[in-house]
């Protein structure tokens, strides 16, 4: 599938942080299908992440989106990827 046909499937939700409540949309590709993924949503100068299978109630992940932006970069160019390892040697 070309990067132009990627979709994104998302939902509305209500993100609690330390009290305040924020409503957010929670976005995943769609071609997770309904195995596991993570959601990615915004608000304020952060980004947030789930779990998809835990979403609404399990553990949210918070990075300041300079943070992000340097995650999404370094999975983007590979430099994230771990070795293959080969039986035998």
């Amino acid at each position: 599938m070309s990067q132009s046909q990627r979709r994104a499937i998302s939902r509305a939700g209500t993100l609690s942080i330390e009290g305040t409540s924020h409503q957010v949309v929670w976005h995943k590709a769609s071609a997770s299908g309904s195995g596991g993924c993570v959601e990615v949503a915004s608000a304020g100068s952060a980004i947030f992440v789930q779990d998809s299978k835990v979403a609404d109630g399990g553990a949210v992940i918070a990075l300041p989106t300079t943070a992000w932006s340097c995650l999404v970069d370094l999975v983007r160019t590979g430099r994230l990827d771990l070795p293959v390892v080969r039986e035998g040697e």
